[in-house]
């Protein structure tokens, strides 16, 4: 590059630098800065220019890297080219500029290009004027390969065996007219005329010869034109009963007839797809975008899709799905109009798949309405038999199975309790609920166990099963007599008849006990429900067990005062 004008150039930029700088400092020196802030903005000059400068260089340095790249590339093919073509060309100037390099190896590659292309073409009808020759003198042809660029020397040698077989056949050419001219003349001598017999007998036989081999291969040359027709068929979207109409195809009597009917049909077919190329073209297009529809819609049911995408996999879908959208209508509108002008031209609609068009699409949308309907009422099925089967049978639970109580207790080796014996509140007939008295309740200290001089052994006692009845048949019937009777005076009123133990009505009236407990605050804490599952019922209930059995202990014949003492224990027990 010339140093003059590096200097020119350096000296406009700085005198540039030096008058906006000068414009600058006028502005600075009128907001009269003070010298800190006059450093940092010139800091910040500074830093700008040279921030600009490095992008500036390293975009250069892109630019440079980028021509390099080229220029490797371009010796290299370049080295290759003449390898294969057997020439050589000069290396450019080394001391031109990374431009002028670049664009003086792009044309020697181009040049060199040119040259492979046309004698690959040589090549080639030399190799085919040579076979004809050769075939025509039945001698070997001049053994050149065609998928390579030949050199300079295969090219000569190929030219010079075509001079040899040409001079040859004209040798050849030349000698038999010699001959045939000296037997006519000798026939004409002899007054008899040619006999062509041999040549009659000899293409005979190989016509004979042909029609063997050709009724051994006609199976293979018919199943080859049916499988061209089945190609048309796709192509033309011939329906199954179009195609059957075509009766010769399924014909398993293989002979001439049976081929020129194939053959007839195929060339029908294909002059019909030609005269209609735009149609069925479109058709195609119109068939790929629903197919891709149908794909995008799939994979927007998936639940799963989300999980499985990948990189930008949704953002193509996305574009698809727009393109598709957009695209669709679009075509479908433009084939009812061509279809329209068939009809008009040629008096009779354009099939596809053995129907018009019109109804070709108006099926394919009523069987995916249906396909989505389906779907619907499906999911809707499964919805309404699991909320039935939850309503029945309840929710299945969400702990896995592995991480319940009870396999914990089996894996820790504890042993399992058995289900037929638990409690279970759900099972029972009777269950019972506590209530808040509206009323004051009796001190804390009434619920104190107190010692009595009536305590006696427990003998005597009924059976087990025997308790049970009574106290069932008493709760039943309070129940029964008071289960539509609403409570008096905004309180519930209840029999203390099915909280105390059995043990304390043996002896004592049942109407007794009622017309005593009915009124009083205590009596007023129990209320009973026959379908109550709640947890304080289960707490009631082990309450009335265990004052049941602090009752047992009591002495048979008991007086009013201590009826009412052992009511109150048994109301503070429950609380």
């Amino acid at each position: 590059m010339n140093s003059n004008t590096k200097s020119q150039s350096l000296s406009t930029i700085t005198s540039l630098v030096s008058s906006r700088f000068d414009e600058l400092w006028s502005l600075w020196s009128q907001m009269d800065l003070d010298p800190r802030a006059l450093t940092d903005r010139v800091s910040i000059v500074e830093r700008e220019m040279t921030k600009h400068l490095g992008r500036m260089i390293h975009e250069e340095e892109g630019y440079v890297a980028k021509i390099t790249d080229l220029i490797e590339a371009h010796a290299r093919e370049r080295h290759r080219l003449t390898k294969e073509l057997g020439t050589h060309v000069t290396d450019p100037d080394p001391d031109l500029g990374l431009i002028k390099l670049e664009k003086e190896l792009r044309v020697q590659v181009s040049e060199l290009r040119t040259e492979k292309e046309h004698r690959m073409e040589e090549v080639l009808q030399l190799k085919r004027s040579d076979e004809a020759l050769c075939q025509s003198m039945e001698v070997e042809p001049f053994p050149i390969a065609t998928d390579l660029i030949p050199t300079d020397t295969q090219m000569s040698a190929l030219k010079a065996h075509i001079r040899d077989m040409q001079t040859l056949k004209n040798q050849r050419s030349a000698q038999f007219s010699d001959m045939k001219l000296a037997i006519i003349d000798l026939l004409e001598r002899l007054e008899a005329e040619p006999n062509t017999t041999f040549e009659r007998t000899l293409l005979q036989q190989i016509l004979n010869e042909l029609e063997v081999l050709k009724s051994e291969k006609m199976e293979q040359f018919i199943h080859a034109t049916r499988q061209d027709l089945i190609e048309l068929w796709d192509k033309c979207y011939y329906s199954q009963s179009q195609r059957d109409k075509f009766s010769p195809f399924f014909d398993t009597n293989y002979n001439d007839e049976l081929l020129s009917i194939h053959e007839i049909e195929v060339e029908r077919l294909k002059s019909y797809h030609e005269a209609n190329r735009d149609l069925f073209q479109k058709v195609a297009k119109r068939q790929d975008l629903w197919k891709k529809m149908l794909e995008l819609e799939a994979k927007q049911k998936d639940p799963g899709h989300l999980l499985k995408a990948k990189g930008n996999t949704l953002l193509l879908e996305e574009r698809d799905r727009k393109r598709v959208n957009k695209q669709l209508p679009k075509i479908e509108q433009e084939l009812m109009d061509e279809m329209a002008q068939f009809l008009e031209i040629h008096g009779r609609p354009f099939l596809v798949g053995g129907v018009s068009y019109e109804d070709f699409v108006e099926a394919q949308v009523f069987e995916h309405n249906r396909l989505v309907e389906d779907e619907k009422q499906a999911k809707l099925e499964a919805r309404k038999k699991q909320n039935f089967h939850e309503t029945v049978y309840g929710s299945k639970p969400v702990t896995p199975a592995a991480n319940r109580a009870g396999a914990k207790r089996k894996a820790t080796g504890q042993t399992p309790v058995n289900d037929s014996k638990r409690y279970r509140p759900e099972l029972t007939t009777r269950s019972v609920s506590t209530l808040r008295s509206p009323y004051v309740r009796a001190p804390l200290s009434s619920a104190k166990k107190t010692h009595s001089a009536h305590q006696t052994s427990r003998y005597g006692l009924r059976p087990q099963a025997a308790k049970r009845k009574i106290l069932g048949d008493r709760n039943d019937t309070f129940m029964a007599g008071h289960a539509s009777q609403p409570p008096r005076g905004g309180v519930p009123t209840c029999s203390i008849t099915s909280v105390v133990s059995d043990d304390f009505f043996r002896d004592i009236p049942h109407s007794a006990l009622t017309s005593t407990f009915q009124n009083t605050p205590e009596a007023s804490s129990f209320c009973f429900s026959s379908a109550s599952t709640s947890a304080s019922a289960n707490v009631a209930a082990v309450a009335v067990n265990a004052s049941c059995q602090n009752l047992r202990a009591r002495p048979r014949n008991l007086h009013s005062k201590n009826v009412e003492h052992l009511s109150s224990k048994s109301t503070s027990t429950l609380r």
